[in-house]
């Protein structure tokens, strides 16, 4: 009975700091905009503006690295070539997989310099670590890192890495976002704001995504909530980075699938893709956080450990592209480039699991151990490539009638992000950005719904998401 009335007190307390909490979060929400709403929509666009040309810089680098990648590898450009069945011809007949091993060599070497000796507080994936320093720093980041993230990063991608660009990016962009508040006199709570409304200009130019930008920094602190109250600077943000990075590199969506026309039965299907991928994005997710608990146990140094992850995951991409030499558009950087083959050229269903398998591999095995990457990409092209896998099994086996591939690499990126992410929400409105058009969001969401509530509130890759805002305790440092 003592123990009864203790846990019911314990519960009473906890629920009285709660109210506290989001009660003085409403204060200075109502305060923000009866008296500073002009002041913040300012300093998100001046940080939108300042992190899409830092986008512009560091994808022109990346951009430049991974054309000398690929000639080096014996293959055509794909960022410069249109994509068709000759043009695979010859990726599958010039490749050779052993010079995989010596960019990777390259590529692992200089970023864990520059890491280990710079700013061992860059290694991984930057969007983690934004994160945990909005919850647990008010957003503050040190000055040295932004930068050592994107020349690392860039390095290691460009070279071949497989890893996304906008991790770098969004922890940069917070970065950008929490100094600005600094300089123009912010308090705390303010700054914060910033911080996460530079996550919004970061995703927003990186992706081509003004509202999924907004939408993505609100939302993927918390596993079940959002930080309402950033999203007017946050989508300013988005919107300005978006707008500065296109002016630059011209205002096209991040993949040109065109319309496609979408059946009903593509709808009800869609639901099933979103089951579908739930088991692909616990086997993601469990392998990530699976490989950095290992190798952090295996190795301590963290340059010793950057090294052993790069090569023993240019080890795996070499095996197979060897053995399945299209893969390597998948394994090799970014792998946006199987993307945009998937729905102009059709593949085999050997192909499309191999490149599954490899990338989730490829992609655990480097940047868990410390090179510096993003995560968010590696999950675009995972969720697209099941998605094709799932209807061609439909077209091929069970002839059923249903749409293009587009459609289901849309759906599967969906479904994809709102599981591993935990941000259901920005699945839906991103995808729809970034493929320019709306025709796939009511299957879209479908399978972003049924996938994020299948996957359960503890998967995610991003480890220091919280539930909600109940639970976000920031403290000065």
């Amino acid at each position: 009975m003592i123990l009864n009335y203790a846990l019911t007190f314990v519960e009473r307390v906890n629920d009285n700091v709660g109210d506290a909490t989001m009660a003085l979060r409403r204060a200075l929400t109502k305060s923000i905009l009866l008296m500073g709403l002009g002041w913040l929509i300012f300093a998100g666009f001046i940080t939108g503006l300042i992190t899409g040309i830092v986008a512009i810089i560091f994808t022109e680098i990346l951009v430049y690295l991974e054309r000398y990648s690929f000639f080096y590898l014996g293959i055509p450009y794909p960022g410069e070539t249109r994509i068709d069945i000759s043009v695979l011809n010859k990726v599958a007949e010039g490749i050779e997989p052993y010079r995989i091993i010596v960019l990777y060599s390259l590529a692992t070497l200089l970023n864990g310099l520059l890491v280990y000796l710079l700013a061992p507080e860059a290694q991984g994936h930057g969007t983690d670590a934004a994160v945990k320093a909005i919850h647990h720093k008010w957003g503050h980041t040190e000055p040295k890192i932004p930068p050592v993230k994107l020349a690392s990063s860039a390095i290691y991608v460009g070279l071949g890495g497989s890893a996304g660009s906008e991790g770098p990016l969004v922890q940069s962009g917070s970065g950008i976002g929490a100094l600005i508040g600094s300089l123009l006199g912010a308090d705390r709570y303010l700054r914060r704001i910033l911080a996460i409304a530079g996550i919004g200009g970061a995703i927003g130019a990186a992706f081509r995504a003004p509202l999924g930008g907004s939408i993505f920094a609100i939302e993927v602190l918390y596993r079940r909530d959002y930080e309402s109250e950033a999203f007017v600077p946050s989508l300013v943000a988005a919107i300005t980075g978006y707008t500065v990075y296109s002016v630059y590199t011209g205002f096209k969506p991040l993949f040109s699938l065109g319309g496609v026309h979408v059946k009903a039965l593509d709808v009800a299907i869609a639901a099933l893709v979103g089951v579908l991928i739930v088991p692909v994005a616990y086997l993601y997710v469990k392998t990530f956080h699976y490989v950095h608990r290992v190798m952090s146990k295996l190795f301590p140094n963290l340059f010793v450990r950057i090294l052993v992850g790069g090569l023993t995951a240019g080890i795996v991409a070499m095996i197979i592209v060897y053995a399945e030499p299209i893969s390597v558009l998948a394994l090799f950087g970014r792998g946006y480039e199987m993307v945009n083959v998937m729905v102009s050229v059709k593949l085999g269903i050997a192909v499309l699991l191999v490149s599954i398998i490899g990338k989730i591999l490829t992609s655990s095995l480097g940047v868990a151990s410390g090179n510096s990457g993003g995560v968010f990409a590696p999950m675009i092209v995972i969720g697209a490539l099941t998605g094709v896998l799932t209807g061609t099994i439909f077209a091929d086996y069970l002839h059923v009638p249903v749409s293009s591939p587009a459609f289901y690499a849309v759906i599967g990126m969906s479904a994809m992000i709102a599981a591993a992410a935990k941000v259901p929400l920005t699945a839906i409105v991103m995808t729809s950005d970034m493929v320019g058009g709306n025709w796939m969001i009511p299957a879209s969401g479908i399978a972003s719904v049924v996938a994020y509530i299948l996957s359960g509130m503890e998967l995610t890759i991003y480890k220091s998401q919280l539930l909600n805002r109940y639970r976000s305790f920031v403290k000065p440092w």
